[in-house]
């Protein structure tokens, strides 16, 4: 059926557009009683470009990007410039601020493959979350977590990520959040600068600490949650996979919790070395893609975060759909 070229993003990028064509009708045919094909585009970032069928989910009315397999490095040795990153530890209010310990858990780096996936191109915005909430009969924690009016085009802000999760598996179909490897698969799509448009952050690309309206402490009672902005605001600069914002204005939860291992550094050693998730059932939540209250550091593709049960107020949510057809081993 020609599904095999979805699972190696190279062998896409080097297909005819015939051969193309031929894979996307046949994932729209495999996908039709859930989703409908709406526009197939190409995206391109940083000297990298995808031709990417752009599908709708019909129940819950959210769009989706169905991206190509592939293999990738995960995490991080880039040790070369870490005082860019990298502020003194006596003042971690600073906007700046980035501790070295950090880089250690991007060790060691290592190669992940990743099977195709549908994956939503911006995180759920407040309406959408209304909307999916009403047709579940949802309340508590999330809707308890926005700290003040948000607006509709606003992500949704988590208080509580193990509540997130035990959301998604209420929705409809197959929707869930990503293992970690996923999300940084979806983050890079296909790069291997720090940032997914290069190794400098750009403020035009990026909501963070020194660019966005937050400030410690603050809320702003206009816009509810202080740095927060409408998920369109980067809508020009799309990753190459054509997805918003995977690297600063919140952080995403992801499926993989985090398990303080107190005899050993809290890096790749122990995995994942696949696309699945991690300690699942963990009380605390590993978090990746920085937020407007970060450093540059922490926005970078492989920084990883983590958090508990009413921790922090930047998470959001991205929902992904793995391909319902298998045609690798």
């Amino acid at each position: 059926e020609g599904l095999g070229l979805l699972d190696d993003r190279e062998a896409w990028n080097a297909a005819e557009r015939e051969e193309q064509d031929a894979a996307i009708a046949a994932a729209e045919a495999h996908l039709s009683e859930d989703w409908r094909l709406e526009t197939i585009q190409t995206f391109a970032c940083a000297g990298i470009s995808h031709r990417i069928p752009c599908f709708r989910h019909l129940s819950t009315r959210l769009r989706f990007h169905l991206v190509p397999g592939g293999t990738y490095t995960m995490g991080s040795e880039d040790f070369a410039n870490e005082e860019e990153f990298c502020q003194p530890q006596e003042d971690p209010t600073r906007p700046n601020h980035f501790r070295r310990s950090w880089l250690l858990e991007e060790l060691p780096a290592h190669e992940v493959y990743v099977p195709p996936l549908l994956a939503q191109r911006t995180v759920l915005t407040y309406d959408e979350y209304k909307a999916l909430g009403r047709a579940l009969a949802l309340e508590g924690a999330w809707l308890q977590s926005v700290h003040g009016p948000v607006r509709g085009g606003d992500p949704f802000p988590v208080l509580d990520p193990e509540a997130c999760i035990a959301w998604t598996h209420e929705l409809p179909g197959s929707l869930r959040t990503p293992s970690e490897a996923e999300w940084e698969y979806l983050a890079r799509a296909g790069s291997r600068t720090r940032f997914y448009w290069g190794d400098e952050m750009d403020p035009a690309f990026c909501w963070y600490g020194a660019n966005s309206t937050w400030v410690a402490g603050s809320r702003d009672g206009e816009h509810g949650v202080s740095g927060l902005q409408p998920v369109e605001a980067h809508a020009a600069q799309a990753n190459a996979f054509g997805l918003l914002d995977t690297l600063g204005h919140v952080e995403e939860v992801v499926r993989d919790g985090f398990v303080e291992r107190p005899d050993e550094a809290n890096d790749y050693r122990a995995g994942p070395f696949d696309a699945q998730a991690l300690e699942p059932d963990a009380e605390a939540r590993i978090t990746r893609g920085g937020s407007f209250a970060m450093a540059a550091g922490s926005c970078r593709s492989a920084s990883r975060g983590r958090s508990a049960r009413g921790q922090l107020s930047v998470l959001g949510v991205r929902l992904v759909q793995s391909a319902p057809w298998t045609t690798r081993p």
